[in-house]
């Protein structure tokens, strides 16, 4: 699984609070092995979003935060929660909302480019411009934080008024304008362009926990002999948010001499791990069938896959003046079995079934759930009615 950078912000409207980062491309939200215990360290920059003039009750306030070893941009997982102090052990906890982790593993900081590009800054009091460059930081921050806040319902955009984003550090009180296209970039454009677009993404996403196995392929059958044989089967999570590395396959209640092969002909047995991707075929030797017997068996296929998982980080020990401080999040890989079925169907050729459907050799074969897969030949008996 690849490795993801992300950017960290966070944000309210009422007080000054939250999560994000001072270089954003040094530090990731993602871990192939997530901590036990991750420590965030206060830094000296303070950012508030507000028109000019507009009083703090009506500010988004921005504490930049990092793990205390640089390593980790930390979100905000928890808008209501206002407390932070210098320095703070956060100790990993449950999982959280899926689409949680689809929004920080494809927001600002994540391995794709910029949410929105270009964004020009100035300063409105001075004529000199912020040192730190952060405008552009800042707005596609803004974007996945207030994404992944109305993913838990703490805000959404009639919270919002439209203003000018001006954000201002307040170590030093200096505001900067930002633009975009040469128009003043406000919380609207960001929402209607940026925000909706992230978390419709999001929404559309099946959770991952609940993928299974699915099966695709050619419909067609052939006959070599007395061997009949299916087209290639594919193997896939149900998910695009799955991935999976082998796959492993078995059939039930098969007919003596049914077997499985890789695409290059190769047996496979139920202990057999095939690499991801490896097409299959199903065959049946037709001379050990009984043709007054009917018979049902079943392909079953199941993969060890992973995919992405917010995990939240929770002050277990009240650090901030006996109470619990403000948490944070990360993301690393889940793991869970995931498994699928295709029912085989064999029934024996007899005049009631006749008008059902078409005879191959003295029987139908059906493959019920990728589809229903016909035998593609006749018999001779029914080729000269």
């Amino acid at each position: 699984m690849k490795k993801r950078k992300i950017g960290i912000l966070g944000i309210a409207l009422t007080t000054v609070f939250s999560c994000a980062t001072i270089n954003v491309n040094a530090a990731t939200t993602y871990s192939e092995t997530l901590p036990n215990e991750v420590t965030r360290k206060n830094t000296e920059q303070e950012y508030k979003f507000s028109e000019p003039g507009i009083g703090s009750g009506e500010t988004l306030g921005i504490i930049e935060f990092l793990s205390n070893d640089d390593k980790y941009l930390l979100y905000c997982s928890d808008r209501n929660n206002t407390r932070y102090t210098s320095e703070v052990k956060l100790t990993k906890g449950g999982p959280m909302d899926y689409r949680i982790a689809y929004i920080l593993t494809h927001g600002y900081g994540s391995s794709n480019a910029a949410l929105i590009k270009d964004v020009t800054e100035e300063k409105s009091l001075q004529d000199n411009i912020d040192p730190y460059n952060k405008g552009q930081d800042m707005a596609n921050l803004w974007i996945t934080q207030v994404s992944l806040w109305n993913i838990q319902n703490t805000i959404s955009d009639k919270d919002l008024n439209n203003k000018q984003l001006v954000y201002t550090k307040t170590r030093n009180n200096d505001m900067f304008k930002l633009s975009f296209s040469n128009q003043v970039l406000t919380a609207g454009t960001l929402w209607n362009n940026y925000v909706n677009k992230l978390i419709s993404e999001a929404n559309s996403k099946e959770d991952p926990a609940n993928t299974t196995l699915t099966f695709s392929g050619d419909a067609k059958w052939t006959k070599s002999d007395n061997i009949s044989k299916t087209g290639l089967v594919t193997i896939a999570p149900s998910s695009d948010l799955v991935t999976m590395a082998t796959y492993t396959v078995s059939l039930e209640n098969a007919p003596e001499g049914a077997e499985i092969h890789k695409e290059d002909g190769t047996v496979i047995s139920s202990t057999d791990e095939i690499a991801a991707g490896t097409k299959i075929y199903i065959t049946v030797d037709n001379t050990k069938l009984d043709n007054t017997k009917e018979y049902n068996f079943t392909l079953n296929a199941k993969t060890n896959g992973t995919y992405d998982v917010a995990y939240q980080y929770v002050d277990t020990t009240n650090q901030c003046e006996g109470q619990a401080c403000q948490p944070s999040v990360l993301v690393g890989p889940g793991r869970n079995e995931f498994n699928g079925s295709l029912k085989l169907n064999i029934i024996p050729d007899t005049a009631s079934n006749i008008s059902k459907t078409i005879y191959y050799v003295g029987f139908i074969i059906l493959l019920i759930g990728a589809g229903t897969i016909y035998a593609n030949v006749r018999p001779k008996k029914q080729e000269t009615e």
